[in-house]
């Protein structure tokens, strides 16, 4: 195996190691709003910076390997598409940080449920 192989994939490593920390996260936040799980929330709110972190490590060897390498055709496409994936899994992580930021200021108490509703039993006003 070629040490750009070796560095390709490490870079699909770290991409899917960070896959599963975000999907870890969607699923605890979702855990936390249903259950209004305080501790699950902050839990949640303190993965953020792991995220954050690991975008910024794959950006920076993204950078590294077109620097090194000057990859062409396929490899270049795969190293922006993991750059690409690696800000969108930030966002994402974002997003449930910020639900979970909602749950710690206590807004999530006032949510009533509401009955379930059927279509056909809606009544004509």
């Amino acid at each position: 195996m070629k040490h750009t192989e070796k560095e390709i994939q490490l870079l699909k490593d770290e991409i899917n190691q960070m896959w599963k920390l975000v999907i870890s996260q969607l699923e605890k936040t979702k855990r936390a709003f249903l259950n209004n799980d305080v501790e699950l929330a902050l839990e949640v709110v303190s993965l953020e910076k792991r995220v954050d972190a690991f975008e910024l490590k794959i950006e920076s060897n993204c950078e590294n390997y077109i620097a090194l390498y000057s990859p062409v055709a396929i490899d270049l496409r795969l190293v922006l598409s993991i750059m690409k994936i690696s800000i969108t899994l930030e966002r994402i992580a974002d997003y449930a940080a910020g639900v979970a930021r909602h749950i710690l200021d206590k807004d999530c108490n006032h949510l009533e449920k509401r009955p379930d509703r059927s279509v056909g039993t809606r009544k004509n006003v």
